[in-house]
């Protein structure tokens, strides 16, 4: 149904706005943040638009998830006043790329972690996942969006080698 790679991406600082409840509506905490990262003078230094999530929709209250709608910018930069900050870890990723709407974002993450990441050879680090976003609606159709899905993953233990 849908492709992914396994990827070694290195460790990335994110700054950015908090966003408390749903995922699916973290858009509204996007439009926000473009015009403070605008307002702010941030646009040279964003290296990449990402959404980090810390909480598992399975296990937590939909009004108590937490995320962080951020772009990605070099170690040095000092947090920018009312901003969060996310790090992400290195390493080894599934990286499932989305293209289309941001309406199939769930679909695609529950595949990866019911049925991809069970079958597969990894299993889900302790690390948050994060989604990059490509483009964007303001730049393409959303037919043409794409998007990053990004799951830390290692070797599942007890494995051998075949």
């Amino acid at each position: 149904m849908y492709q992914v790679e396994i990827v070694k991406r290195p460790a990335r600082r994110v700054v950015g706005l908090e966003h408390r409840g749903a995922y699916g509506v973290i858009g509204g905490t996007f439009e926000r943040l473009g015009s403070a990262i605008e307002a702010m003078g941030l646009r040279p230094e964003a290296v990449e638009l990402l959404a980090v999530y810390f909480d598992d929709p399975g296990e937590v209250a939909e009004a108590d998830l937490r995320a962080v709608a951020g772009i990605a910018v070099r170690k040095g930069l000092p947090l920018p006043e009312g901003f969060a900050e996310a790090k992400l870890a290195s390493g080894q990723h599934a990286v499932l790329t989305l293209a289309g709407p941001y309406d199939g974002l769930p679909a695609a993450w529950a595949w990866l972690y019911r049925e991809w990441l069970p079958a597969s050879e990894f299993e889900a680090r302790k690390a948050a996942p994060f989604e990059i976003y490509l483009n964007t609606p303001g730049e393409v159709a959303p037919s043409a969006l794409r998007t990053e899905i990004c799951v830390p993953v290692a070797k599942r233990r007890g494995l051998s080698r075949r």
